[in-house]
């Protein structure tokens, strides 16, 4: 079943991770994706993606503002596979991406993935979102697959065809025409008393008595979940064994492979696995471009800012055991940004600063990114108490070395690979 999915060019890299947990349904060869990335050089993009488009069985869009905003995406694509949708040539399901102004939108009435309205961004694990994305695709598809099966099944006896596919042999005795007329039989009796099990039980042949024998028509040619032509799809599944000899065929595009769309999967696929691992606990994120660890820190940040509260930068460079007061720096900087305790004076005790800071960011989850860490010595201070690693603050320490702590995930991070074309920026002073 091909699959067109539209989206706009800047959301390329949630079709990446959308196509990733499609990736099962195409080596079942339920579904075949196509997208805008797989115009190849040389050909016309604006008329192969109509092409495309008019061809798809289903239509995936990906919806956020810039999808809405875009002419080619709302016009060109959305519009055409609603006519095709409501005409019942294709299915359209709409993916919530980003929070926008939706509700409005020609595709409110059909039903949104994920069920519930609830956009991919807005979860807090992504791999969650993309499953549920995921399941309710494969229940669409297989819906249209029965649905495709019943109507070749209900054509099948009115056009003469076999079910498992092709037209079969009329292997019945004819009756030459004089012994018809000196029988004074008529036609139609003649073919009511025919042997039929040469038909499958699907009636007279054509060409019956003394007129010529029309050429058998051609086979019907349904996509198949295979992706090459059958007779009805999904008759092998119901025990019929398939017709002898079957030509393979080649498919009409090929299968999904990752394609260079300036998003290379491996990339998206890092950037998910370190925001999953963030849900679950601190992670130290290292390589020895410090520059380029702080950029990617603040990448992860933009995607966890919908789930948490403010961001707060904390440069760990000077803080040794010689200069004592750089914990309780550290931890002012913190309340300062996201305490309610921010308008009174600091606490000069400092158990009393250790639990204003621990009570904060347990209550008010901001994102701690702690940068240049040098030793585990820096860290562990500032950690939330175990209970609180995976419910408490989103916390994310870079490094130019390796630092191994027990409630710490540590990764080595190739930052201009993961950042693709960006520049490493600074932290903030």
């Amino acid at each position: 079943m091909d699959v067109f999915i539209s989206h706009a060019p800047i959301d390329r890299s949630h079709r990446t991770r959308l196509e990733v947990h499609l990736g099962l349904m195409v080596r079942q060869k339920l579904i075949r994706t196509w997208h805008r990335a797989h115009v190849e050089p040389g050909e016309e993009p604006s008329r192969e993606i109509a092409a495309r488009l008019e061809a798809a069985r289903m239509v995936l869009l990906l919806v956020s503002a810039h999808f809405l905003a875009q002419d080619d995406c709302y016009e060109g694509e959305m519009m055409r596979a609603l006519e095709r949708h409501d005409a019942g040539e294709a299915r359209v399901v709409a993916i919530l991406v980003h929070e926008c102004d939706w509700q409005s939108a020609p595709f409110a009435r059909l039903d949104p993935l994920p069920t519930g309205g609830k956009p991919v961004s807005s979860w807090r694990n992504r791999h969650e979102a993309w499953a549920a994305v995921a399941r309710g695709v494969r229940a669409a598809a297989e819906q249209l697959r029965e649905l495709d099966e019943r109507r070749m099944r209900d054509r099948a006896p009115n056009l003469g065809y076999s079910p498992l596919g092709g037209v079969m042999s009329l292997d019945v005795p004819r009756l030459p025409a004089c012994a018809i007329a000196e029988s004074a039989v008529d036609e139609s009796a003649v073919a009511q008393s025919a042997p039929r099990q040469g038909f499958g039980g699907y009636g007279s042949p054509p060409g019956w008595g003394g007129s010529p024998r029309p050429a058998a028509p051609p086979p019907l040619a349904v996509q198949g979940s295979g992706g090459s032509p059958m007779g009805v799809p999904g008759a092998a599944r119901g025990g019929m064994e398939p017709a002898s000899e079957p030509q393979e065929q080649k498919p009409a595009m090929p299968a999904p492979e990752p394609v260079n769309d300036r998003a290379p999967l491996d990339r998206e696929e890092d950037l998910v696995l370190l925001l999953d691992r963030l849900a679950q606990g601190p992670v130290l994120i290292w390589s020895l471009d410090p520059a380029g660890n702080v950029s990617l820190a603040r990448r992860l940040a933009q995607e966890l800012a919908p789930h948490y509260g403010p961001e707060v930068h904390v440069d760990l460079r000077g803080a040794t055991w010689r200069e004592p007061s750089w914990l309780r720096a550290a931890m002012l900087s913190v309340l300062e940004r996201v305490s309610p305790f921010r308008d009174f004076p600091p606490p000069q005790d400092e158990d009393t600063l250790r639990g204003n800071y621990r009570f904060t960011i347990v209550t008010y989850r901001p994102i701690l990114i702690f940068t240049n860490a040098r030793s585990a010595a820096q860290i562990e201070p500032l950690l939330p108490p175990v209970s609180y690693l995976s419910t408490g603050p989103a916390i994310l320490i870079t490094s130019e070395r390796p630092i191994h702590l027990p409630s710490v995930h540590t990764q080595w991070v190739d930052p201009l690979a993961l950042l693709g074309e960006a520049d490493p920026q600074g932290a903030p002073g």
